[in-house]
């Protein structure tokens, strides 16, 4: 047993080889799928209002509120698809995952609109989003664990940002998507079918990865524990409840540092938003303001202004309607 009350790791006289580069890169560039789909529903958060959700008053808190939800679902299924990954392999578990997103986006992009069956759009939404929050939360955390085991040891440390570097990508290839696809599709046209192209863009990236991810090789210090273990193809896995007694400190530290980056992020977009509402009356573009916005650098892009109709001028942000005194 090691110091800190978890089983002491098997002593071997060879140490885990290292994985292969293209497996790492496979592994670490493909979160950019799981944060462009994220990241695309933010963008596009009035326009889901306005086709899936009626566009009535409180079809955008609605909207925003289906997104929130999705994100309660990403610790658990961190935790699950974790445990999956101890007992059956990082490999098998991400290609689940991954299948699971891009069925997901498929069917996201086919969904009918709320003017051909009323609520149930807005319900089959907020089932996809759930499945897409529990997805995204145990693909994330399976990435980082085998980017750290497949690594060199003089590199372990160095390996997980490939996996950030790749969220960061996400976000800014949905952002170029919903502002090239909101310039050039009308917007009647936006309604009917234009808003499914980001979402099928996504759905081609989410299945493209998944067959890039089928030449990934399994990792080797998960190979090296199953055959050193008494119960074969099997690895003796902390309990859930051990870990956080025996370990609740330093995943404190590491939950804080996560929200830190997570308020500041949807914070600066927020207050975007709300300037931009201001902006749309008074003629001047919408910025981002306040303190988080310095911080959160993953940029909300404001597209030029349209005619509304009624004659007034809106201000969107990736296409979409801000929040003003209009909406």
């Amino acid at each position: 047993m090691s110091a800190a009350g978890f089983p002491a790791p098997a002593l071997t006289a060879v140490a885990p080889r290292a994985l292969p580069a293209r497996s790492l890169v496979v592994a670490g560039v493909s979160t950019v799928v799981e944060w462009y789909d994220f990241a695309l529903c933010l963008y596009l958060t009035t326009i889901m209002a306005r086709v899936l959700y009626g566009g009535d008053g409180t079809s955008v808190l609605t909207t925003l509120a289906v997104f929130g939800i999705a994100y309660v679902m990403r610790p658990l299924g961190a935790v699950c698809f974790g445990r999956l990954g101890d007992r059956l392999g990082r490999r098998r578990v991400m290609l689940t995952s991954m299948t699971v997103m891009a069925v997901a986006m498929w069917v996201t992009a086919a969904l009918p609109t709320d003017a051909r069956i009323g609520a149930t759009a807005g319900v089959l939404l907020l089932m996809l989003r759930c499945v897409m929050g529990f997805s995204v939360g145990g693909e994330y955390s399976s990435v980082l664990t085998y980017l750290v085991e497949g690594a060199k040891p003089a590199r372990r440390g160095l390996m997980p940002p490939l996996a950030s570097g790749g969220s960061e990508i996400g976000a800014l290839l949905a952002v170029g998507t919903a502002a090239v696809t909101t310039s050039i599709v009308s917007g009647p046209a936006m309604d009917s079918w234009g808003w499914r192209l980001p979402y099928v863009l996504g759905a081609l990236l989410a299945t493209a990865t998944l067959l890039a991810r089928h030449s990934m090789e399994e990792s080797p210090e998960l190979e090296q524990r199953a055959r050193t273990d008494d119960h074969e193809g099997t690895v003796e896995v902390t309990g859930l409840g051990r870990l956080l007694r025996t370990g609740w400190k330093p995943i404190s530290r590491a939950f804080l540092i996560s929200a830190v980056g997570s308020i500041t992020y949807y914070g600066g977009v927020f207050l975007g938003w709300c300037e931009g509402g201001r902006g749309g009356r008074d003629g001047r573009r919408g910025r981002g303001s306040g303190p988080a916005q310095p911080v959160a650098r993953r940029p909300t892009p404001v597209a030029p202004h349209r005619r509304q109709p009624g004659g007034g001028a809106g201000t969107e942000v990736a296409g979409a309607p801000m929040l003003s005194s209009r909406c």
